[in-house]
């Protein structure tokens, strides 16, 4: 869960970098790579393969390069919205499983579920704050 959250983290820095400094574009691997083994909107495939074939054509390059950013922002926030959603359901099946543990004297399952928990807690708090969810 923590790498998952690094991870959206280093995609978030990257995009609001390039978008200061005008870097060169994103390839289809470097953005496959950021959202590891999770599907791509088909969209943001499409305007990424269209970047690849602007090389050289600067002014073309430029606005397919927006383009690519304003499609990679908005997937990269639908995305850490349905993470919160799964975190916050993740952490009321966890809640419930540490009572069960807790009644049932298993402290060394309890301690882990707990560990799982605030790892999860973290997430939300460190992630979740920042999307609609919280608004």
């Amino acid at each position: 869960m923590a790498g998952k959250a690094l991870s959206l983290a280093f995609v978030c820095l990257s995009l609001l970098l390039c978008r200061t400094t005008g870097a060169a574009a994103h390839s289809l691997k470097e953005v496959q790579q950021a959202f590891e083994q999770e599907s791509i909107s088909p969209e943001l495939v499409e305007v990424t393969k269209e970047l690849e074939i602007t090389a050289g054509m600067k002014s073309v390059r430029e606005q397919v390069h927006a383009r690519q950013h304003h499609i990679l922002e908005q997937y990269v926030r639908a995305r850490a919205e349905r993470k919160c959603i799964e975190s916050l359901t993740t952490i009321s099946r966890l809640d419930q499983q540490i009572v069960d543990l807790r009644e049932r004297g298993q402290q060394d399952e309890e301690q882990a579920q707990r560990k799982v928990r605030d790892a999860t807690a973290a997430f939300i708090t460190e992630t979740c704050a920042s999307t609609s969810l919280s608004k």
